[in-house]
């Protein structure tokens, strides 16, 4: 009887890491935004999408300003995500993220 018993233990122990290397190996690769890719947003909609917003709100503007929005437009897509940086505040990430206004 106790021969049958483990037996069993043996085969279920077995199988469960069976299972999990099943499970590993079906997992894909993940990939995780960064801070290029925030910016890359802000590059791919600026000609088409941004740039002509603000010159229809703002017609008086020059190559000048326009540099200087794009560069407000790059620090308002990473702000959000500061405390996630060296030396950066967890709280703040966090109100950014999850506190509605």
């Amino acid at each position: 009887m106790s021969w049958f018993i483990f037996n069993s233990f043996d085969a279920k122990r077995l199988l469960r890491r069976l299972l999990v290397l099943l499970l590993l190996a079906q997992a894909g690769p993940a990939t995780a935004y960064s801070v290029l890719t925030h910016q890359s947003v802000i590059d791919s909609t600026w000609n088409k999408y941004l740039l002509p917003q603000l010159q229809q709100r703002y017609p008086g503007g020059n190559e000048e300003d326009w540099l200087l929005a794009k560069s407000y437009a790059y620090g308002g897509a990473i702000v959000q995500d500061m405390g996630y940086y060296p030396l950066g505040a967890a709280l703040f990430t966090n109100l950014t993220h999850y506190v509605r206004s």
